[in-house]
């Protein structure tokens, strides 16, 4: 974690988008891609063949390296969002890091968030994964998008007692002591 926590605080929990849920739509488009390649390769080296100089199995392996190579950027960019992103809970906040290349980090303490709103597409019921939305105070939209997790249910409930318990505590006085009255009672 490269965000500097304050004095007193703690990281309670650490998670990542669930790797099975965001690398299935990337990599079935990816096979998806090299299947309409092999496909056009098909119908291409009857074509080739006719051609002495190139053949059928050249103007086929051609075909079908073009499809490995326009399916490439699928597969990566689902390890980039996997491991890039990682999101802290603190007693005090949420944090996200983004990692790759650069370095990008949100924050939002626990005094500004209003609400949160979850949502499950049919892949996410699936995966068992969902979305988190954190809204703040003076915005309509979400301030932070929390994609593609595993036990989001788990998620939103650590984020919601945290919240409470920042709640309760400025309803109490905040960070201010509190006074015990079973202690120093000198009044007789």
């Amino acid at each position: 974690m490269d965000t500097k926590l304050h004095e007193g605080e703690e990281v309670v929990k650490q998670f990542s988008p669930a790797r099975t849920s965001v690398l299935l739509i990337d990599y079935l488009t990816s096979l998806l891609i090299i299947i309409v390649a092999v496909a056009i390769s098909g119908g291409l080296i009857t074509f080739f063949e006719q051609i002495p100089v190139i053949g059928g199995l050249v103007g086929s392996s051609l075909i079908i390296g073009i499809g490995l190579i326009l399916a490439l950027p699928s597969a990566v960019r689902a390890e980039i969002l996997v491991r890039g992103n990682t999101y802290y809970i603190t007693n005090m906040r949420i944090i996200h890091e983004y990692k790759f290349i650069r370095y990008d980090s949100k924050i939002i303490k626990f005094d500004r968030i209003t609400h949160i709103n979850t949502s499950r597409t049919l892949v996410d019921r699936i995966f068992r994964t969902g979305k988190l939305e954190v809204k703040t105070a003076g915005t309509n939209k979400a301030e932070m998008t929390i994609k593609k997790i595993k036990n989001h249910s788990d998620i939103e409930r650590e984020i919601s007692n945290r919240l409470q318990k920042h709640v309760s505590r400025i309803g109490t006085g905040g960070d201010q002591p509190t006074e015990n009255p079973h202690e120093n009672n000198t009044e007789k």
